[in-house]
């Protein structure tokens, strides 16, 4: 029972890290967007948060709980979705 238990635990930290994980790329691609293709210019506020962000999912944690993705991968999963907005 408790090995159930533990094992329904860590499932459910793989899912919140995979949801956090996902938001995060998400406002990451958004700044991206926003810089990128629109020309805008982050506040100070926002340049702050995309960095953590971005700290967030290079994480050694991030990345072994999330997908065991590389650096590499996640820059292109994060941007793959930018470009398919682009076309």
């Amino acid at each position: 029972m408790t090995t159930d238990r533990t094992e329904r635990l860590e499932q459910e930290e793989v899912e919140g890290t995979r949801k956090k994980y996902a938001a995060t790329k998400a406002v990451v691609r958004e700044f991206a967007i926003r810089v990128i293709l629109k020309g805008e210019e982050l506040s100070k506020e926002e340049k702050q948060m995309n960095r953590n962000a971005l700290q967030y999912l290079f994480s050694d944690q991030t990345r072994e709980l999330a997908h065991g993705l590389t650096k590499a991968e996640i820059v292109l999963d994060v941007f793959r979705g930018f470009f398919a907005r682009k076309t």
